[in-house]
């Protein structure tokens, strides 16, 4: 009988250890974000082939091709070099730069992109929450010569900068990654409203419906994930309208 009692302790312990365990090897938790695009892009493939859903990634090939270009990435990339690239290039941007805007609406697009997979939206939760520190430190993680690799993603950072300055593509691209969006219907408002008053409606808007508060209402089971992800959509669709807004007054 002490034996089985002993046995049952020593069971009891090592489950209790899991968790532990897990905090102290996140790697399985997190290889969604050190995919390849081109890979999550086939996995959404079979995926969609499976409940019929659509993901961004596969039905707008040419924005997500767009918004790598403009990340210094492509299909190869992961999501997190994604993050990581995103952080490297706002170190270098002012933001009063045309590109800097640019680039925060190529990363925002790409992150809502990959909230559509629910099963990896923790991961993609940690990606976007996570401090700039522990994106790199992952980053460097598994590189056998992390300042070689620090040196080699300056030199692209800067390239990638140079490249979309040199061709004066910003202008160009965002256009590209902006539909034509009727802001009278989003904003509810008559066309002759004023400048303030559409200014002060955008700002209330996205400080309430900021990403970090809406992945908190996911997480506290307050809004489904289906919800999070029409309400991630209808945010990007607000933004978008604004943008025109301020070009055509």
């Amino acid at each position: 009988m002490k034996i089985l009692n002993g046995k049952l302790i020593a069971l009891v312990f090592f489950f209790s250890l899991i968790p532990l365990l897990a905090m102290e090897n996140p790697v399985e938790k997190r290889s969604f974000i050190t995919t390849t695009i081109g890979d999550i892009q086939e996995l959404a493939y079979d995926i969609s082939y499976e409940n019929g859903e659509d993901y961004q990634l596969i039905t707008s090939p040419e924005l997500v091709k767009r918004c790598l270009y403009i990340l210094g990435l492509n299909d190869t990339s992961t999501p997190l070099d994604i993050r990581y690239h995103y952080d490297l290039l706002l170190e270098k941007l002012s933001k009063t730069s045309p590109l800097y805007d640019l680039v925060t609406m190529a990363y925002n697009k790409l992150i809502r992109m990959l909230f559509e997979f629910g099963d990896y939206q923790e991961e993609v939760q940690y990606l976007f929450l996570t401090t700039d520190k522990n994106i790199e430190q992952i980053e460097l993680k598994e590189k056998s010569l992390p300042d070689d690799h620090v040196t080699y993603k300056n030199l692209l950072i800067n390239g990638t900068i140079n490249s979309l300055k040199k061709y004066q593509k910003q202008f160009e691209l965002e256009k590209q990654l902006t539909p034509l969006v009727p802001k009278e219907i989003l904003y509810q408002l008559p066309v002759e409203e004023s400048y303030p008053s559409i200014e002060g409606r955008y700002n209330k808007y996205m400080v309430k419906n900021s990403l970090h508060k809406l992945i908190a209402l996911e997480r506290m089971k307050k809004i489904s994930h289906q919800k999070l992800k029409n309400k991630l959509f209808e945010v990007e669709r607000f933004r978008e309208a604004y943008k025109q807004y301020l070009k055509e007054k």
